[in-house]
């Protein structure tokens, strides 16, 4: 009696979950517009727009024409898509992400976040002169690893990118 109990309200909540529409076109890449930052990897992410359904609950649609864009990178697709974010070496742009689909338009601005640094810069010394010459050293450092750094702009790829249409 007690598995009944517990099946029932778990069933339940499962009921008002609906599944993702199915991705069925090919993974769409960015163009690099830019040589200013090399990409080190792509990410595949799943992009999917919302709107408002029935009884004011959120429902996946599909069709919406999208765009993401910033001056190092471009790319354009209809939802849903699986779309391969860049991770770059050097800090880049923030993308734009704009949909629209039936009179609806939602619009995002992705920030980059930093991934993985390439170097930290540690040391113990114990002479002035020594710790004058590894400052030094270790500023330069940082300077050179800051540009290789890796950057990206979607932190959690299986989390997904969704969008509000309004």
């Amino acid at each position: 009696m007690k598995k009944a109990v517990l099946i029932l309200p778990i069933a339940a909540a499962l009921a008002g979950c609906t599944p993702d529409m199915e991705i069925t076109q090919k993974p769409v890449d960015f163009a690099h517009v830019s040589t200013k930052n090399k990409v080190v990897k792509l990410s595949p992410v799943p992009v999917r727009t919302y709107a408002t359904g029935e009884n004011n609950k959120s429902k996946e649609v599909g069709g919406a024409v999208c765009t993401i864009k910033s001056d190092e990178f471009k790319t354009s697709f209809t939802t849903p898509a699986l779309v391969r974010f860049p991770t770059t070496e050097g800090k880049p742009a923030p993308l734009n992400a704009t949909c629209n689909l039936d009179g609806k338009s939602s619009t995002v601005t992705l920030e980059p976040k930093l991934q993985a640094r390439y170097a930290a810069v540690t040391s113990s010394t114990n002479g002035g002169a020594a710790l004058l010459i590894t400052l030094v050293a270790a500023a330069a450092t940082h300077a050179i690893a800051k540009e290789r750094d890796h950057w990206t702009h979607i932190t959690d790829p299986a989390v997904g990118l969704d969008l509000g249409l309004k």
